[in-house]
């Protein structure tokens, strides 16, 4: 990848990412991750990976419940 292109991604990353923790966002939302977390129904000996985890607002929502979390 040439520098040029590296550039270009960053600057359109940080455009996105400087919103990513703000209020009223979807995973910002308590009940919304509480809803998440009952969904997926940890029995709490499970390892959980969390992709394009953002800020880690689910990872660490889900984290009480299960035996490790990594998020990317």
């Amino acid at each position: 990848m040439s520098d040029k292109h590296i550039d270009v991604v960053r600057t359109a990353f940080a455009k996105q990412a400087a919103k990513f923790g703000d209020a009223g966002l979807t995973l910002t939302n308590t009940d919304y991750l509480r809803w998440m977390v009952e969904q997926i129904g940890p029995r709490g000996d499970e390892r959980a990976l969390d992709v394009a985890a953002g800020t880690g607002h689910l990872s660490l929502a889900l984290a009480a419940h299960v035996a490790s979390v990594t998020a990317l």
